[in-house]
């Protein structure tokens, strides 16, 4: 595991239990058990909006694509998105996204991504409620601000066009919201 992932890992546990003390003294919230879905909201962010990213990125770019475009980044992350939270974790399948790359410099970063969904997988099943992805979104349609994030490269004003990664949502509600391409 990476230094950056373990230093995440402790400070978002260290996050999660001052969010869980708060939640305790409180009345007005459903549950004190919110700050493990806050948690496993923000591993997952930090999956797909980091670590994902930079392999594409760089897989992209061993690939021979010196600038990759924004939506050729964000349709290779949709799929391999799928592949890390919905089917079996296939390390070759995510490698073969780069076609004409074998190169053993993303078999480290493919592994280690692969080892972050199925944790976050694990620690989502075991936590308490009853969790989704959220995969719909309507195309062609405005961002609804409630419920999804647009890709930092795109206008916000302009109708989705593609799903790039699921909302993260427990028992009806939103803890990561979809992020979407426009």
């Amino acid at each position: 595991m990476s230094e950056l992932w373990q230093l995440f890992t402790g400070l978002d546990e260290r996050l999660a239990n001052v969010l869980g003390e708060k939640t305790r003294l409180r009345d007005d919230l459903a549950s004190a058990d919110i700050s493990v879905h806050l948690r496993n909201a923000a591993s997952y962010r930090y999956l797909v909006e980091q670590q994902l990213q930079r392999l594409v990125r760089r897989g992209l770019k061993a690939n021979g694509t010196t600038a990759a475009k924004p939506e050729r980044v964000a349709r290779v992350m949709s799929e391999l998105c799928r592949v890390l939270l919905v089917e079996d974790i296939d390390r070759d399948r995510i490698q073969m996204s780069f076609k004409e790359n074998r190169e053993a410099s993303l078999d480290g970063l493919v592994s280690e991504i692969c080892e972050q969904a199925m944790d976050i997988r694990r620690t989502i099943e075991m936590s308490p409620g009853l969790h989704n992805w959220e995969w719909d979104a309507e195309i062609g349609v405005p961002v609804n601000p409630d419920h999804q994030d647009v890709w930092s490269s795109c206008d916000p004003d302009r109708p989705i066009r593609f799903l790039i990664a699921p909302a993260y949502m427990v028992d009806g509600h939103t803890f990561s919201p979809q992020i979407v391409f426009t």
